[in-house]
C-alpha cells in the first residue's frame, strides 16, 4: 500500500511582491521593480520519519481483510508512533455490532463508507449527529490514508 500525503510537510508560500515608486514631477506612480520569491518545501527528519512510520504501518494491514482486534491494534500503533490522537484512536474501536466476532474478517474500507454515508443520510442536525459525521469521517480519513 501507499501512502499519498502527509501533514507534515514545511513550506513557505510564494508571493509575488512589487515596490511602487512616484514621480515627483507629475505625481503618478510607476512600477520601478518587481521582485518574486520562489517557493521552498522542506520535509523535516521527523516528517520524514513519521511518513516512513505510516508506510511501515499501512504495509502491516489488508483495510478490505480485516478483524476488529487488528483494527484495534493497529489503532493503537498509530496512537503509539503519535501518529492520530487518543480521540481518534477510539474512533476506530467502534465494532460493527454487539454480537460482533471481534476475530471476523471485513472489508473496513466498505464498512467505514458505508457506516459514514449512513450518518449523514440521516443527519437531523443535531450536535450529536455532527459530532458523530465528524468522528467517523476522521476513522474515514484514516483508513484511506492506510489503504
Amino acid at each position: 500500500m501507499q501512502i499519498i500525503k502527509t501533514p507534515y510537510v514545511n513550506h513557505a508560500e510564494s508571493v509575488p511582491h512589487s515596490a511602487l515608486s512616484t514621480r515627483r514631477n507629475d505625481g503618478q506612480a510607476a512600477n520601478a521593480t518587481k521582485k518574486t520569491e520562489t517557493a521552498t518545501v522542506s520535509i523535516s527528519s521527523a516528517g520524514r520519519n513519521a511518513e516512513d512510520k505510516w508506510q511501515e504501518i499501512a504495509d502491516k494491514y489488508d483495510m478490505t481483510n480485516i478483524s476488529a482486534n487488528e483494527i484495534m491494534g493497529m489503532a493503537e500503533e498509530l496512537y503509539d508512533n503519535k501518529l492520530i490522537s487518543s480521540s481518534q484512536m477510539l474512533d476506530m474501536y467502534t465494532l460493527p455490532s454487539i454480537d460482533f466476532n471481534p476475530d471476523e474478517k471485513i472489508n473496513y474500507v466498505a464498512h467505514v463508507t458505508k457506516e459514514l454515508e449512513s450518518l449523514k443520510s440521516h443527519n437531523d442536525g443535531s450536535i450529536q449527529m455532527k459530532n458523530a459525521i465528524e468522528a467517523k469521517s476522521r476513522v474515514f480519513d484514516i483508513v484511506k490514508r492506510i489503504g
